[in-house]
């Protein structure tokens, strides 16, 4: 068995190709990826209404692979109906199989929470109605959101099309609006974002929080997985 350490399920809103390249880049030996798939193409309501309507069985599903965590991931299905909506995603997911979940979501607010941060940059490929959504999110949940960097996409496919250094170039858009921030938020796992938290940190001296790096921190420490992992960001190297 290959995830002899640790075998994470993870439902994925859409194609899993950037998350998995990123998780196999960073994560330590003996930690693997068990998939499932919603198959959100666009980010629209009634896309988003279909794949909640899958997740009890995705979650089954990992289930019988004997994992040893679920996540669900994507932040559109995560905040479609609020901080509660999301907390009983997480319910649901975890009385069914008996195995604790988390979305990536919460996992970012955890982030935030271990970090100090209550003012926060959203940096997003998404587009308004999307953004709008989570900052509404956020803002329920108790965060400042001081300032929002979005891109206009609503296809995901659209969103892998983007160039590796876009995650880097929205976060310094953001950063030069609104430089008091605690940290820069990057959701969505499609845009290779946690390659870039370092070099974003480095440069301008603010924590970046992505949809990856908040799930491999909180998931990892969850499972008692405690190697430093460097390069990335200060979240997974303080893990």
């Amino acid at each position: 068995m290959l995830g002899w350490r640790a075998r994470i399920g993870y439902i994925n809103p859409s194609n899993a190709e950037c998350s998995v390249y990123e998780f196999y880049k960073i994560a330590p030996e003996g930690v693997t990826l068990v998939l499932t798939c919603l198959s959100i193409k666009n980010l629209v309501p009634e896309e988003l209404e279909t794949a909640l309507a899958k997740v009890d069985a995705a979650a089954v599903d990992l289930a019988r692979s004997e994992v040893d965590y679920i996540v669900l991931g994507g932040t559109p299905p995560a905040v479609f109906k609020g901080v509660e909506g999301n907390k009983k995603l997480i319910e649901r997911i975890e009385n069914l199989t008996k195995i604790p979940a988390v979305t990536k979501v919460s996992a970012s607010m955890a982030a935030f929470n271990y970090l100090g941060a209550k003012r926060i940059s959203l940096v997003s490929p998404m587009d308004e109605d999307n953004n709008r959504k989570i900052r509404r999110f956020l803002e329920e949940a108790g965060f400042e959101v001081v300032c929002v960097v979005g891109l206009g996409i609503k296809s995901n496919l659209e969103i892998t099309k983007l160039p590796p250094y876009a995650s880097y170039q929205a976060a310094r858009r953001a950063i030069m609006e609104n430089p008091e921030t605690d940290v820069i938020y990057i959701p969505c796992s499609l845009w290779g974002a946690t390659l870039n938290a370092q070099h974003i940190e480095t440069d301008f001296g603010i924590p970046v929080v992505t949809s990856n790096n908040a799930m491999m921190w909180y998931v990892f420490r969850a499972l008692n997985i405690r190697e430093k992992i460097r390069g990335y960001g200060k979240l997974l190297a303080e893990i």
